[in-house]
């Protein structure tokens, strides 16, 4: 059996394939920052690796969720709000998750 962990934090998808820290939320309870890489698909499905700033790192697959309207490849950089809905894919890791857009 794994050891429980939480991953929360905070992030921007920039647009170009890297998760970078969220310098406007100094004002957020949540302090700790995610970095990473991401690679969306065009059906709204991707990959990312990332890791927190203790260097916990993780990779996770996702769906690029809009319930208000049609899901493109270029959703992260389009401003619409998107959830982002995952699963862990690392050997020995069992775990899912939502990411919202704040």
């Amino acid at each position: 059996m794994g050891t429980p962990f939480i991953v929360l934090g905070r992030f921007v998808a920039d647009g170009a394939g890297n998760l970078v820290t969220d310098f406007s939320a100094s004002t957020s309870p949540v302090k700790k920052s995610i970095t990473g890489t991401y690679t969306v698909n065009d059906d709204c499905t991707g990959t990312a690796r990332i890791a927190d700033s203790t260097g916990l790192a993780r990779s996770i697959s996702f769906v690029l969720v809009n319930e208000a309207a049609a899901c493109s490849s270029n959703a992260l950089q389009s401003g619409a709000r998107q959830s982002l809905r995952f699963v862990f894919t690392d050997p020995g890791v069992i775990g899912s998750g939502t990411a919202k857009q704040q």
